[in-house]
């Protein structure tokens, strides 16, 4: 848009002030004021032509909102900017802010409580901020209940946890603590999924036939959290199911 207004020479209506021949100086000469008075008309028409082409290559929806309004074109610009040219970053500041609140709770499974952060984590990375493994784990161990302290204390003990070796000790933690296995326990090879690496530091694990197709079928180019592959998120994982 910014482009086509600059070829069609009516882009400065959107920065610049209309010429108001009124408010010249007292003793202007006549010629001086028949100057203003014209650039003051080329201003008005060229605000209304600019107007005219942001309006006429917006959606249906967003047209039908904006045509009857009186504005000129710098406030439709401006207006449309503030609600939706920003509106990406406040999607990425709203998923972060997502992950750094959420919080882990008794009254539910910790694995399954994870597998959300997970999905989270996976809306994050999706708008281009990858988070690295070894804060991801961090930052699921803070997160974990009170009553999880002593497991908590021993975790942070450790120097390096990678992600698939936490979830092995919380599954078996949280078997101990019920007496029941959970259901969708991660296996040994599961990995965390660095999406700033490209996905998994070992051999690709591949799902069955129908998983593979069912989740690769949607065509986002977003590597899942638990098994590294493209085509689905984790909370859809074949691993979990």
């Amino acid at each position: 848009m910014e482009l086509l207004l600059k070829q069609l020479k009516i882009n400065y209506v959107l920065t610049e002030p209309c010429p108001n021949a009124t408010l010249g100086e007292k003793d202007a000469s006549a010629g001086k004021i028949a100057e203003t008075k014209a650039a003051e008309k080329t201003w008005v028409n060229d605000d209304s032509l600019c107007r005219r082409n942001i309006l006429n290559h917006l959606s249906d929806s967003l047209f039908n909102k904006y045509a009857n309004r009186k504005m000129s074109a710098n406030e439709l610009w401006e207006e449309l900017k503030s609600v939706y040219l920003y509106e990406e970053y406040g999607t990425k500041r709203s998923q972060v802010k997502k992950y750094i609140e959420f919080q882990i709770v008794d009254e539910k499974s910790v694995v399954h409580q994870i597998q959300e952060l997970n999905s989270i984590a996976d809306s994050v990375a999706a708008v281009g901020m990858p988070i690295e493994e070894n804060f991801h784990v961090s930052v699921i161990i803070s997160k974990l209940p009170l009553s999880w302290k002593d497991f908590c204390i021993k975790l942070m003990c450790e120097e390096h946890l990678p992600f698939c070796k936490l979830m092995e000790c919380v599954t078996k933690e949280e078997e101990s603590r019920s007496g029941v296995k959970q259901m969708g326990e991660p296996p040994d090879n599961v990995r965390f999924h660095h999406a700033n690496k490209g996905g998994l530091r070992e051999a690709d694990i591949k799902p069955p036939p129908g998983f593979q197709r069912k989740f690769e079928s949607n065509g986002k180019n977003i590597a899942c959290y638990i098994c590294g592959q493209k085509g689905h998120i984790s909370k859809n994982c074949w691993r979990w199911m």
